[in-house]
């Protein structure tokens, strides 16, 4: 099977491909509350999220996917509620395999 780099709208090539998902997941960051956010897409390396509030560039969060202890993630790009993650550490492989079989794609 042929694998097909996914290119981002600044025209730099993705490490991973995105798996789109819809999930709701709880975010948080630095000194403040948990609160949910859904989770539209995820790789070993990230996702994207939406939020009710708006994230800067390099701002730190964590995240509960389900299952897990919470995620450290810094801010790759953010556009109005929504903000692409990069985990501090990728997930493992069979961590990232589990997470696919227990939430819902989309």
């Amino acid at each position: 099977m042929e694998f097909q780099r996914e290119v981002t709208v600044s025209g730099k090539v993705r490490r991973e491909p995105r798996v789109a998902v819809d999930c709701m997941v709880k975010a948080r960051e630095s000194g403040q509350r948990e609160t949910a956010a859904k989770l539209a897409d995820l790789t070993r390396l990230g996702g994207r999220v939406e939020l009710l509030s708006r994230l800067k560039i390099h701002d730190e969060i964590w995240i509960r996917l389900p299952g897990l202890s919470p995620i450290k993630a810094f801010v790759c790009w953010s556009q109005s509620f929504d903000a692409g993650l990069e985990f501090e550490r990728p997930l493992h492989p069979a961590v990232f395999e589990h997470l696919l079989k227990t939430i819902k794609l989309s």
